[in-house]
């Protein structure tokens, strides 16, 4: 079946809904005044409770007949053969559970009927078990509390007087009852009937009132002197009494715990797996709402996921972490080929650290040429400047390979005219963090991090194992950049500067600067205990802890800083240039912690797929529809266990 074909039958069946609702409506045109209701409320021994309902229809001109007098009742235990209902003394044996109210029963008056312009009385008797509780902040004391029925307010004409009448057993006291609310406190406590049948009668009296959901909640304590059981329950077995009979109060809770599950999911992904926040907040949904006690244990377990999402993200941000959530895949392998800058945003290390094996590469290419130390400035080599084909031309006739990110970082230096750290490589750096994460989608994260980590640690290892000046040479121009990322490279450097090792980087060597046609008088790597040597490659000292002698034009400034010095403090004053909100990866905000975008795609591929299954094989089908309405009892008190006698509708 086509989709619009499918539309066509949703209008359809909604038109014909609407219609059959209004003429429902229409037909069930009822208009009444409840001139007087009270209520009698006898206390038993057994902790059940008898209600006695007389109410006093007066129904309007014109109006439908009354034929049926729904009653809300506390609670779902009732039993229907205890009741009794009559209409002007007539009795009245057609009583069913309602269909109309969520808890309580309809009265069918059959002939009975309170017909358009006529009055009618009323009355409804019914024994209750389980009302009378242990007051929770008393326990020689029991506790009942009641809140009288109610009609639709919309079907109500003029106001009610409501009387109420509380019986309890002969043998309490009539002063020791006490109220349970200011608000709701009894007009009057007097003594009913005579001798050993005279008992306490709490009375409240309200001349004139509507009839609804706001009806008062009305609620005594008095001593369980006579009583032979009450309800046992604690503050919690309360709370959740009063939660279980309050489905608005639900509906609330449930609305929290999924607003905050959708905080601290999408906080947690970064924006991603919509699919699957979908399909686990559908079933977080359906259990809380069919349940009250998961809708409530939802709220300890949603709300610990948030404290430990928050943590989590906390601790990336002091650990410096930036990279936004990957979809990485547990046991996918290693992803080798990574460059040492894009292996140490895979290591999340320091931004500065990062720009800064960026321009030492680019350098190292001869794409870049250094101008000045301190602050760092580079210029862009006349054959680099064009478009992206021309340099990656130029690069491979040098033997060198330009990455893809790496053009946007040329290109950030060849608009700028001062040093490096007043360039705006921020759109740059976005996009080596995002050739990371798009290079890492299928791979393991944790193997290929302990990979590259091991190729730094061997890097190091194997450039300190050689003795001989050339082969050092060799070996750490090679690994030069992957040395820089190891965490303690300033400590590599000073252990060969104390077996008299100097180490000058290839690119700001003089032979390679006269070649490049620019200056040679760079600082050089940490050389030995005595201090820092300019000039020259890499050349063993003469040994002492005295001072080497200095070779070329080096300056006073440059022999007072080490390049393990000078590289910190580039490092340092490139990160002061990094804007984390330009890059829009982590720093200015979270980047998640795991990417579920793969997520989407699998499982929107399964629906899809069971979409066509079904398009094939499937087959629509109706159902009907029945009156329903609200009502139900919304009733708790402060320091008591209770019960309430509520509910509402009328037709």
């Amino acid at each position: 079946m086509s989709l619009r074909r499918i539309l066509q039958l949703l209008v359809v069946l909604g038109i014909l809904s609407l219609s059959a609702f209004q003429a429902s409506a229409q037909s069930a045109n009822y208009r009444f005044n409840v001139s007087k209701m009270e209520l009698q409320v006898y206390v038993q021994p057994d902790a059940s409770a008898k209600l006695v309902y007389n109410i006093e229809f007066k129904n309007s001109p014109g109006a439908h007949a009354i034929d049926i007098v729904d009653i809300g009742l506390p609670h779902g235990g009732y039993d229907l053969s205890n009741m009794k209902a009559a209409v002007d003394g007539q009795p009245i044996r057609d009583i069913r559970r309602s269909t109309y109210i969520s808890t309580g029963v309809e009265v069918h008056l059959q002939g009975y009927q309170i017909r358009s312009g006529q009055s009618g009385r009323f009355m409804f008797e019914c024994t209750m078990p389980d009302m009378v509780y242990r007051d929770t902040t008393d326990k020689q004391y029991a506790s009942l509390q009641v809140m009288p029925t109610y009609f639709d307010p919309s079907i109500q004409e003029g106001r009610t007087e409501l009387n109420v009448a509380m019986h309890l057993l002969p043998e309490v006291n009539a002063q020791e009852v006490k109220y349970q609310n200011e608000q709701y406190k009894y007009t009057d406590l007097v003594l009913f009937g005579e001798g050993q049948a005279k008992h306490p009668v709490a009375i409240w009296q309200y001349e004139s009132m509507l009839l609804s959901q706001a009806n008062p909640k009305l609620a005594i304590s008095f001593p369980s002197t006579g009583m032979q059981r009450v309800i046992k329950i604690t503050a919690w077995g309360l709370f959740m009494k009063w939660f279980r009979e309050n489905p608005m109060v639900q509906a609330f809770s449930l609305g929290g715990t999924l607003l905050l599950f959708t905080f601290t999911f999408f906080r947690f992904s970064h924006g991603t797996g919509i699919v699957l926040f979908l399909l686990l907040a559908g079933i977080q949904a359906f259990l809380t709402f069919t349940s009250p006690v998961l809708n409530l244990l939802a709220w300890p377990v949603v709300a610990g996921l948030t404290l430990l999402n928050e943590r989590a993200l906390r601790r990336r941000k002091r650990k410096g972490q930036y990279l936004p959530a990957m979809a990485t895949v547990e046991g996918g392998g290693i992803k080798r080929g990574l460059t040492a800058p894009q292996a140490a945003v895979l290591l999340e290390l320091p931004m500065g650290k990062i720009l800064t094996l960026v321009v030492f590469g680019l350098m190292r290419k001869g794409v870049v040429q250094k101008l000045q130390d301190d602050p760092l400035q580079v210029k862009v080599l006349p054959e680099f400047v064009g478009s992206q084909e021309q340099r990656m031309r130029k690069a491979a006739e040098a033997g060198q390979v330009l990455h893809d990110y790496e053009h946007a970082f040329v290109e950030g230096l060849e608009r700028c005219d001062g040093p490096v750290k007043s360039c705006d490589l921020n759109n740059a750096l976005s996009g080596l963090i995002q050739s990371v994460v798009n290079r890492m989608a299928g791979f393991d994260l944790k193997e290929t991090k302990a990979y590259y980590q091991a190729i730094i640690a061997r890097a190091c290892k194997e450039a300190e194992s050689l003795g001989e000046v050339q082969q050092r040479d060799e070996v750490v121009d090679r690994n030069f950049e992957w040395i820089l990322m190891d965490e303690n490279w300033i400590d590599f450097f000073e252990r060969l500067a104390r077996r008299g090792y100097r180490y000058r980087p290839r690119w700001d060597r003089p032979d390679w600067q006269r070649r490049r046609g620019g200056s040679g008088m760079g600082p050089v790597i940490v050389i030995n205990s005595g201090g820092p040597v300019g000039g020259g490659s890499s050349v063993p000292s003469s040994g002492g802890g005295g001072g080497a002698e200095l070779s070329g034009g080096t300056s006073l400034k440059e022999v007072a800083a080490s390049f393990a010095g000078w590289t910190e403090n580039t490092m340092a004053s490139l990160a002061s240039a990094i804007e984390p909100a330009k890059i829009g990866l982590g720093g200015g905000k979270s980047g998640g912690i795991l990417d579920l975008s793969a997520v989407d795609r699998v499982t929107a591929d399964v629906f899809e797929a069971l979409a066509k299954e079904a398009a094939k094989g499937g087959r629509s089908g109706g159902g009907g529809g029945r009156r329903g309405g609200g009502g139900g009892c919304a009733c708790a008190c402060a320091g008591c266990a209770c019960a309430c006698a509520c509910a509402g509708g009328g037709r």
